[in-house]
């Protein structure tokens, strides 16, 4: 897998009160980052929820 910066900015800020946004183009690796960011929390004991909102059933939730 490809190592990006953004993988460690994200950490800095996970627990500040503001959101982090990613955005980019499709095959971009947003959910790779997403899922790696998953995966450490998971690993730390962290709660996460993570919702994929190209599921219909999933944006359907949201109305």
């Amino acid at each position: 897998m490809i190592e990006r910066k953004l993988f460690s900015d994200l950490l800095t800020h996970l627990f500040q009160k503001e959101i982090s946004l990613i955005i980019g183009p499709r095959q971009s690796g947003k959910t790779a980052l997403m899922d790696l960011l998953r995966e450490h929390l998971d690993e730390k004991g962290e709660r996460t929820l993570y919702l994929n909102l190209d599921i219909e059933y999933t944006i359907s939730r949201f109305y």
